[in-house]
C-alpha cells in the first residue's frame, strides 16, 4: 500500500545488517486500533505493520502504551510521489502524514502514522503526557499512503524511532494485545463547553476520557437574566397607571411592569353655592397635578328657629311655636301635662314661678395620631418624621470580564445591582456604605495536570486548549502578580488545590458589599373633635379640651278641662255597626265622639222539619235587620211507601208486594208476589223469609213472568233464593211469583209474616236490562191461620206526627189487608238545654250539642275556646278504655284530631298519608318547597306533609313514582318510621338495650328490615304486645289502628323526654 522509496529501502538495509535480531521479552500493551486486527502488509521494511480494513477508515487509534509525545506531524495531504528519509526533528512530514511518536514509559519508541488531519485531541501536543488505551487520533490516508490504514512501529532504539524494534505482528508472538480498547474506568478530562448557557437557555458540556476518548455531555442551567435599572418609559398619572421597563444586557431582554397610578391631589374646597335652610349648595376643589375639579354637595343648613311659647288652653295643653327666621318655617311641639321641654328661649307670658332654669356643658377634645398616609381626612398636618423600615445588603461585582462563565454559580451570586440612593415625600433609600468585600479568583486551564498546581500559563478565554473553568470566592486579597495570562493580563498566585490541580494562577474580580437603610415618613396629624351633645354634668376646660356653656329654660303647663254637654246621637248603632255620641264644650265649643257599640243581631229560631225529600235545619232570623242563616241541620226522613208511593211526598218506586191468604193449619197456600210500578226488570236474586209455622215448599212464575218468557230462572227453595236474570226487561204490573207454603199442622190460629227483600241487602241484586240497580222497596205479607172463615176486621192503629214527619190512621186486618187516612202535620223539634259534646281547649274551639226532646234530632253550636279537651266528651266514640290517654295526648297536642261528626274513629286504620301527617304535625308543620316523584297524590291536606318526609328521608315510596297514600301501615312499618323521624330529624338514637324478640311467640315474624327498629320500639315501651287468650304476641304484620298509634305516639314521646 505505500510506495517505497529506494533510498529508504537502503537506509532500512542497512539498519538491518547494523542492528543485531534478538527476542524481545513478550510485554502487554493495548492494540492500536480496537475493532479492527487485519493487518494489510505484516512486519516490513519499515520496521512496522500496517492495519487496515474495509471499515477502518475514522476508527480510533488509543496510545498503546503510556509515555511522553516526542513529535507531532500535522500534514493532512496525502501524497504518492517517491521522497527523501528526513532528519526525525524536521517539522516536515516525513511521509508520516498526521501522526506522532510516543516514547513509552517501558522505553520503547511507539509510532503512528497516516491518521486523519486534524484528528489529534487538543490534549495531546509535543510534551505530553498520555496514558495507555487514550484516544490520540482517527485513522486516515495522510502523508505517503495509497489508502486508509494505520502505519504502527516499535523501535527499541533509544531517540531512534525509526530504528529496528520486535516485529509488532500479532503472530511474531513478541507482545501482548489488550484488543478491545476499553478501559477499566474512564480518565475524564475538565468539562468544555460545546454551547454556553444564556439567560433563558440551557447550555451543554462534554468531556472525554483521555484514555479511550469516550465523551460524557451535561446540561448547564440558564444564567438568568441580569437586569439593570427600572426605566420610566410611560409616567403615571392622577388616573392612569405608568410603564416602566429594564433591560438585561446579557440577552438584551426586557421585562415590564406598571407603575400604579397615583390618584388627584386636590387642594382645600372652595363654596360655590352656599346652602340655605330650604337648598342644597355646593363646592369645588381642584387637582393640584392634573387639573380634574370634584363637584360636592353641601347639605341643607339647619334652621335658625325663634321660640314663642303657646298658652294652655281647655283644648289642649300649653306648647312652644318655632318660627325659622330665615324661612318662615314653622312647627308646634305640644307639652304634655307636666313640665314642657328644656329650650334655651325663656318663655314669655310665663310666671317666672312655674319656670326652671339650669347650665348645661359640652366640649371638644384634642387629639393626635400617627400616620404613614400624606394626609387624613379631617385632620392637620402637625409634623413629619423619618421612621426605618428596614436595612440590608448587596454583595455585588460591578464589572464582569467577557470571559468570565456565566454558567458559574458565583455568577449567579453576585451578579446582583446595588441600590441607589433615592427620596420622595414618603420613602427614601441612604447607602451606608460600599467597599471591597472579597474577590473571585478565575481562569481557564487545559485542566490536563492532575498532580499539581503547577506554574502553567492561564486563559481569560475559553480557546484552543484552555477549556476547564475554574473559580474561587475569597476574602484574601493574593498580593504575587505576574503576566501570566495568554494575552498578557495580569494574574494572582493564589495556589488552591481545591479548586483547580492544574495551575496556581488565576485572574482576580473585587467583589463589592453595599450596606443600606430604607426609611418610611410618619406624619403626625392634630385635630378638635365636634362638639360633644349637650349635658348637665359641669365639665372644666384644659390643654386638650374645650368648653361651651348654655342656660336653658322649662316651665309647668296643663291642658284646662272642657265642659261637655250630655251629649247628642249622631249616628244610631245597628247590628253591624257603631254607632256615635257627638259632645260639645260649652266653653271653647270643641267636640269630641264617642261610639256607641253596635247592637248585634237578634236572632230568632224557627226550625224546619225534614221531610223525605228534604233536610231539616234552623233557620236563624235577625228580628232587627232581617239577616239571616241555617244551621243545625237535620237528616231527611225515610220514604214511606204504600203500594209504591210514598205517602208523605208522592215519590214513586218498584213495589214488591206479598200478597195476604187465610189458611188452616197442615193446608198448603200459594201467596202470590206482586210488582207495582214496574219501570223494566232485567234481574233479580231475592231472600225468602217466614215464620218458623210455615214451610216454603216451591217457587213458581207468576203470570208476569211466564208471559214475558225469557231469561233464566234458578230457585233454590231449601234456601229461600230466587234468581232470575235476562237480557231484556220486562215491564208492566202484576204476578211476579207464586210463593208455595205448607202450614205446620200444630200450627195455632195466628198471622204468620212472609218477607221478600234483596239477596244481602245488594242494590246491585235488581237491575234493568243496562246492569243498572232499581230503586225497590218491599212490603210483607202473611198467612192468618183460622179454622173459621175469614171476614176483615181492621185494626186502627194511629202514628202521632213527629218533629219532621205527618201523623197518619193505619187500619190493619189480621189477615194482614191493611191501607192509610187520616194525616196530620208535622210538629217540629223540641231542643233541650243542649250538651257539650266538644269541650273548647285553649286554642280550638268546642261544640255545643242540642237534642230534640221528641225525636232525638240534634244540632250543633260553637264554644269558643277555653283550654284543654276531654277527649271521652270530645268524641262519642272514646269512652274510658286503654287508648284514652293517648288520644288526650295527641289530640291536646295538636297531632290527631277527628274524623267528623263527634267522632275519633279509634278502630280506624291507618293509612300511609294520616301517619306522615301526624309526624308533621309533630315538628310544626315547618314551610317546604319543591316537589316529589309521586303521581298518585290526588288530596291537598297530606302534599306538605308526603314533600316534608321524602326530602327528610323518614318515608320513600312504594316505588319510584307512587306513595300509596291511601294504603294502611302496619305495626312494624310505623315502629321503622318513628325509628326514622327519630334518627333522621330528631337526631335521637335508640335503646341502650334493645329487646329480645323472640321472647315472643310471633317475633320469628318481623321482617329483617324492621327488626333493630321494633326491638328499639319494645324496649323504649313505645310499642307494647297484645294480649290474646292469655298470650301476649307482637302482631308485626297487623294493621294499626287509630288508637293504636295514639298510644304509640305518646309511648314515642315519653321516650324522647
Amino acid at each position: 500500500m505505500k510506495k517505497r522509496i529506494l533510498s529508504m529501502l537502503l537506509v532500512l538495509v542497512l539498519m538491518a545488517t547494523l542492528v543485531p535480531l534478538h527476542a524481545d521479552a513478550a510485554v502487554t500493551i493495548y492494540w492500536p486500533v480496537p475493532g479492527h486486527t487485519h493487518l494489510s502488509q505484516g512486519y516490513h521494511a519499515n520496521n512496522a505493520i500496517d492495519i487496515s480494513d474495509g471499515s477502518i477508515n475514522g476508527a480510533t487509534v488509543i496510545a498503546a502504551a503510556s509515555g511522553t509525545v516526542t513529535h507531532i506531524y500535522l500534514c493532512s495531504n496525502t501524497h504518492n510521489d517517491s521522497y527523501s528519509i528526513q532528519h526525525p526533528e524536521s517539522t516536515d512530514c516525513n511521509g508520516f502524514g498526521t501522526g506522532l511518536v510516543i516514547k513509552a514509559d517501558d522505553g520503547r519508541i511507539y509510532q503512528y502514522a497516516h491518521m486523519q488531519g486534524g484528528s489529534i485531541p487538543s490534549n495531546v501536543y509535543r510534551g505530553a503526557y498520555v496514558s495507555a488505551g487514550q484516544m490520540i487520533g482517527r485513522v486516515g490516508a495522510t502523508g505517503c499512503a495509497t489508502g486508509p490504514h494505520l502505519h504502527f512501529g516499535i523501535s527499541t532504539t533509544p531517540n531512534k524511532y525509526w530504528e529496528y524494534g520486535p516485529n509488532p505482528d500479532p503472530a511474531a508472538g513478541n507482545y501482548t494485545y489488550i484488543y478491545d480498547g476499553s478501559c477499566l474506568q474512564h480518565t475524564y478530562g475538565d468539562w468544555t463547553y460545546t454551547k454556553y448557557p444564556t439567560c433563558t437557555e440551557t447550555g451543554t458540556q462534554v468531556r472525554s476520557c483521555t484514555k479511550c476518548g469516550h465523551t460524557e455531555t451535561r446540561s448547564i442551567a440558564p444564567t438568568l437574566h441580569s437586569y439593570g435599572d427600572w426605566v420610566v418609559t410611560k409616567s403615571a398619572t392622577c388616573t392612569e397607571d405608568g410603564v416602566e421597563t429594564r433591560t438585561c444586557p446579557k440577552c438584551n431582554g426586557v421585562e415590564t411592569r406598571s407603575i400604579p397610578k397615583s390618584g388627584h391631589t386636590y387642594g382645600d374646597w372652595t363654596v360655590v353655592q352656599e346652602a340655605s335652610c330650604t337648598a342644597q349648595g355646593s363646592k369645588t376643589r381642584t387637582c393640584s397635578t392634573c387639573g380634574n375639579v370634584d363637584t360636592a354637595v353641601i347639605e341643607m343648613a339647619a334652621h335658625k328657629y325663634v321660640s314663642e311659647t303657646i298658652p294652655a288652653t281647655c283644648s289642649a295643653p300649653g306648647g312652644t311655636k318655632y318660627t325659622c327666621s330665615v324661612c318662615g318655617n314653622t312647627y308646634t311641639e305640644t307639652a304634655t301635662v307636666g313640665w314642657s321641654d328644656w329650650s334655651e328661649t325663656k318663655p314669655a307670658g310665663v310666671e317666672d314661678s312655674l319656670i326652671e332654669s339650669k347650665t348645661q356643658y359640652r366640649s371638644s377634645k384634642y387629639e393626635t395620631k400617627t400616620s404613614y398616609n400624606t394626609s387624613e381626612s379631617g385632620w392637620t398636618l402637625k409634623s413629619s418624621d423619618w421612621q426605618k423600615a428596614d436595612s440590608g445588603s448587596v454583595a455585588y461585582v460591578k464589572s464582569w470580564p467577557g470571559g468570565f462563565n456565566t454558567g458559574n454559580a458565583l455568577y449567579g451570586t453576585y451578579n446582583k445591582t446595588p441600590v441607589s440612593a433615592s427620596e420622595t415625600a414618603t420613602a427614601k433609600t441612604v447607602v451606608n456604605s460600599e467597599a471591597v468585600s472579597g474577590y473571585i479568583y478565575w481562569h481557564w486551564c487545559r485542566g490536563s495536570y492532575t498532580a499539581g498546581p503547577i506554574n502553567r500559563r492561564v486563559s481569560d478565554v475559553c480557546e484552543g486548549e484552555f477549556q476547564t473553568f475554574h473559580a474561587f470566592f475569597s476574602t484574601s486579597n493574593a498580593s504575587s502578580t505576574d503576566a501570566n495570562g495568554t494575552n498578557g493580563g495580569d494574574c494572582k498566585y493564589y495556589p488552591n488545590g481545591g479548586c483547580c490541580t492544574d495551575t496556581y494562577w488565576y485572574f482576580q474580580i473585587p467583589v463589592y458589599t453595599q450596606n443600606y437603610t430604607n426609611y418610611k415618613k410618619l406624619f403626625t396629624y392634630e385635630r378638635w373633635t365636634d362638639w360633644s351633645d349637650w349635658g348637665d354634668k359641669a365639665v372644666s376646660a384644659s390643654d386638650t379640651r374645650k368648653v361651651e356653656t348654655r342656660t336653658v329654660y322649662r316651665y309647668y303647663t296643663a291642658a284646662k278641662e272642657h265642659t261637655w254637654d250630655a251629649g247628642t246621637v249622631t249616628a244610631a248603632a245597628t247590628c253591624t255597626a257603631d254607632g256615635a255620641k257627638t259632645y260639645t264644650c260649652s266653653v271653647c265649643q270643641t267636640t269630641k265622639t264617642e261610639p256607641i257599640a253596635k247592637l248585634g243581631h237578634d236572632y230568632r229560631q224557627t226550625v224546619v222539619a225534614a221531610t223525605c225529600t228534604a233536610k231539616g235545619y234552623t233557620l236563624n232570623k235577625c228580628s232587627r235587620c232581617g239577616d239571616e242563616y241555617r244551621d243545625a241541620e237535620t237528616a231527611m226522613l225515610p220514604h214511606k211507601y204504600v203500594d209504591g208511593v210514598c205517602t208523605a211526598c208522592g215519590d214513586k218506586v218498584t213495589m214488591f208486594t206479598i200478597g195476604a191468604v187465610t189458611a188452616k193449619a197442615g193446608d198448603t197456600v200459594t201467596v202470590p208476589v206482586e210488582i207495582k210500578n214496574n219501570t223494566g226488570f232485567a234481574g233479580f236474586t231475592l231472600k225468602i223469609t217466614a215464620d218458623a209455622n210455615l214451610t216454603l215448599t216451591g217457587i213458581a212464575k207468576g203470570e208476569l213472568m211466564e208471559k214475558a218468557n225469557s231469561g233464566l230462572f234458578v230457585d233454590n227453595v231449601k234456601g229461600g233464593v230466587i234468581n232470575w236474570t235476562s237480557d231484556r226487561n220486562i215491564t208492566g204490573d202484576g204476578v211476579l211469583l207464586e210463593l208455595t207454603f205448607t202450614v205446620a199442622d200444630n200450627a195455632p190460629d195466628g198471622k204468620y209474616e212472609i218477607s221478600v227483600a234483596l239477596k244481602d241487602d245488594e242494590a246491585s241484586n235488581c237491575v234493568d236490562e243496562n246492569g243498572r240497580a232499581l230503586r225497590a222497596a218491599f212490603e210483607a205479607g202473611s198467612v192468618l191461620v183460622s179454622a173459621a172463615p175469614h171476614m176483615h176486621d181492621y185494626a186502627v192503629t194511629v202514628t202521632a206526627p213527629t218533629c219532621t214527619a205527618k201523623g197518619y190512621t193505619t187500619h190493619t186486618c189480621a189477615c194482614g189487608d191493611s191501607y192509610v187516612d187520616t194525616y196530620t202535620d208535622a210538629l217540629g223539634h223540641a231542643w233541650d238545654s243542649g250538651k257539650v259534646t266538644k269541650p273548647a281547649t285553649e286554642t280550638e274551639d268546642g261544640v255545643k250539642t242540642f237534642t230534640c226532646t221528641r225525636c232525638g234530632e240534634t244540632k250543633t253550636e260553637v264554644i269558643p275556646a277555653t283550654g284543654v279537651v276531654d277527649v271521652t266528651e270530645m268524641f262519642t266514640d272514646v269512652s274510658h278504655s286503654w287508648a284514652d290517654d293517648g288520644i288526650q295526648y295527641c289530640v291536646t297536642h295538636q297531632l290527631m284530631s277527628g274524623i267528623g261528626n263527634d267522632l275519633f274513629g279509634p278502630k280506624l286504620t291507618t293509612t300511609r298519608a294520616q301517619i306522615v301527617q301526624i309526624l308533621y304535625n309533630f315538628v310544626g308543620e315547618p314551610e317546604v318547597s319543591g316537589s316529589t316523584p309521586f303521581t298518585d297524590l290526588t288530596q291537598d291536606w297530606y302534599q306538605d306533609a308526603v314533600l316534608w318526609a321524602y326530602q327528610t328521608g323518614v318515608v320513600a315510596g312504594t316505588s319510584a313514582t307512587t306513595f300509596s297514600p291511601n294504603v294502611p301501615v302496619t305495626r312494624e312499618q310505623i315502629a321503622v318510621l318513628l325509628a326514622e323521624f327519630a334518627d333522621k330529624v330528631l337526631e335521637v338514637g335508640g335503646a341502650e338495650s334493645p329487646a329480645d324478640l323472640s321472647a315472643y311467640p310471633d317475633g320469628a315474624q318481623v321482617s329483617s328490615w324492621a327488626r333493630d327498629a321494633m326491638a328499639d320500639a319494645v324496649a323504649l315501651g313505645i310499642l307494647n304486645g297484645a294480649e290474646i287468650d292469655g298470650t301476649v304476641w307482637l302482631l308485626p304484620q297487623g294493621q294499626a289502628t287509630r288508637a293504636e298509634v295514639a298510644t304509640l305516639l305518646e309511648g314515642f314521646c315519653a321516650s324522647l323526654a
